[in-house]
């Protein structure tokens, strides 16, 4: 199967979208500084004050709740290597389907991993630092018309020749995004 090409009218580079991450974060920093009556009061606050049963003799309320029991018990005991979503199609089948970072996407029926995949793209996929395969989207009819949605980045380092004039490969192997149905 060819691999597909994926182009794009107007290309943003990655560092412009790190500054803006970076810019969003400061100003989130500085809204909540600004927020607060005292910058001191953002380092001065007792966690203990937030224990349930905790009586914090400043409010002179009293918690008479003990912290709730949390028990963690695995879905599955399984070999997937990476999972980074989960969803279900919305068909009524009670399937659970597992995106794998690498390229593959696993079923969970009956709380059994199923050895076939669902979908297995791996050879189309850069699954190396934050590229790879991230998430799949079931739109309403799925039961009726099976088509679905993938989310993936590919490696633009290894297209070579196959990378349109307007694409420019990215310094150490940028990734690129496609969106396939």
């Amino acid at each position: 199967m060819a691999r597909q090409q994926h182009v794009s009218e107007w290309h943003v580079p990655k560092r412009w979208w790190r500054g803006v991450a970076g810019a969003m974060l400061l100003l989130g920093l500085l809204v909540t500084v600004s927020s607060t009556s005292s910058t001191s009061a953002i380092f001065a606050h007792n966690l203990d004050d937030a224990r349930p049963g905790h009586v914090n003799p400043a409010s002179g309320a009293t918690a008479s709740l003990p912290w709730p029991t949390l028990t963690i018990t695995p879905l599955i005991e399984s070999d997937l290597r990476q999972p980074v979503h989960l969803t279900n199609a919305g068909d009524g089948s009670g399937r659970l389907f597992v995106v794998e970072k690498a390229g593959r996407i696993r079923i969970i029926k009956d709380g059994t991993l199923l050895e076939t995949p669902f979908l297995d793209i791996n050879e189309q996929v850069g699954s190396e630092g934050e590229c790879g395969m991230l998430s799949m989207a079931f739109p309403p009819g799925f039961a009726t018309e099976n088509v679905f949605y993938v989310y993936y980045t590919y490696d633009t380092s290894e297209l070579g020749d196959l990378v349109q004039p307007a694409l420019e490969n990215e310094p150490n192997g940028g990734c690129d995004t496609v969106v396939a149905r």
